[in-house]
């Protein structure tokens, strides 16, 4: 029997964990793993704003942070392919014309010992989707529907919804740490605090809930592993990370959204004694949804069809830290350079996070 491509590559993942960690007890050997974290990786952090696990903390150091992340999507693809109105009205009553979505996270991080680092995380969101309905002719009464696909916003229809997101506790600990290396295993979990019975205004799904993506969480308790690997001098710093979600139950509405994996890897300059410029790379994969939510009209519009959800994107960013003291201000942009999602999606278009950092 020919091994599924997953399982090829989680052996891939496994050999490549196994030789870093190898690699990693080396240096250990030959260096102390009990240094302050100011005087290693914590100090001046150049890792992109971006990413949210990055080293372990010293015993008793404090981190809070704030970030605003702002996503944009545009247009609708079936399968990676760019579709025509015209062809999907034949299929949904109403369409997608953008989306956005603002999050903003409020983190927290203390270190209980100089190797275990624990980290939790607050959200609260912001979703609007613009639609559009078939373009219909004020000659409707001499009995001519004029459907040419192109639609109208219909006195700027939108769907919003805005709440606390699901709450991430997380624990960190430093298999190796020296003074210019971290393998940080993470073990975290994801409490379902988020709503996802948010309902419609007025007509647009009036009395019912949402589709999927309009709701603030997922509903299900979530274990999120992970394992980060760091290299970090006064200069430069560069990081290999993968992380999971793991959706371990159907929620009470009667569906699961579907499980996630990200592969980070970057690379950081300090350009000026207060300056830092980052490059990152993101590989995130997403499961399809299992079940459906059965109150939603799957054929109302694409994003009340379970079947359109899942896929892959890979994305590219650049980034920049501001260092004044023991705070950070950080900004970091990113486009998309592949993206191909299951069934009819919106394609991401750019996404931008800011932050501020403050180590105490």
């Amino acid at each position: 029997m020919i091994p599924t491509f997953k399982y090829r590559l989680g052996l891939v993942f496994v050999l490549c964990m196994q030789l870093t960690i190898s690699h990693a007890q080396k240096f250990q050997k030959d260096s102390t793993n009990t240094q302050n974290c100011v005087d290693c990786c914590c100090h001046q952090d150049l890792a992109p704003v971006g990413i949210m696990i990055g080293h372990v903390h010293g015993k008793r150091q404090w981190m809070l942070s704030y970030r605003m992340m702002f996503m944009s999507m545009k247009g609708n693809y079936e399968n990676g392919k760019a579709i025509t109105n015209e062809t999907l009205f034949n299929t949904y009553l109403m369409l997608p014309k953008s989306m956005t979505m603002q999050m903003h996270m409020l983190m927290g991080m203390v270190g209980i010992t100089d190797r275990l680092t624990l980290m939790a995380m607050l959200h609260f969101n912001h979703i609007n989707m613009a639609m559009q309905m078939p373009e219909i002719s004020a000659s409707v009464a001499d009995g001519h529907n004029h459907n040419h696909g192109s639609g109208h916003d219909h006195d700027g229809m939108h769907m919003q919804s805005t709440g606390f997101g699901d709450t991430k506790l997380h624990a960190l600990y430093a298999i190796c740490k020296t003074n210019n290396h971290q393998l940080i295993a993470s073990l975290g979990a994801s409490v379902p605090t988020g709503s996802i019975a948010y309902h419609g205004h007025d007509d647009m799904y009036a009395d019912s809930r949402l589709p999927y993506a309009m709701q603030q969480g997922s509903g299900s308790v979530e274990a999120l592993p992970g394992i980060t690997y760091l290299y970090a001098q006064s200069k430069f710093s560069g990081s290999v990370q993968a992380l999971y979600t793991w959706r371990i139950n159907q929620n009470k509405i009667g569906y699961q959204l579907g499980n996630e994996s990200i592969v980070n890897t970057w690379l950081a300059y300090r350009l000026y004694n207060k300056w830092s410029t980052s490059l990152r790379g993101e590989w995130l994969n997403i499961a399809p949804i299992k079940d459906a939510d059965i109150g939603l009209y799957k054929f109302m519009e694409p994003a009340a069809n379970a079947s359109n959800y899942g896929g892959n994107i890979a994305t590219g960013y650049l980034g920049i830290n501001f260092f004044l003291n023991k705070q950070r201000l950080s900004v970091e942009a990113g486009l998309p350079v592949f993206q191909k999602w299951n069934g009819v999606q919106m394609h991401r278009t750019f996404a931008i996070t800011a932050g501020w950092q403050f180590l105490f």
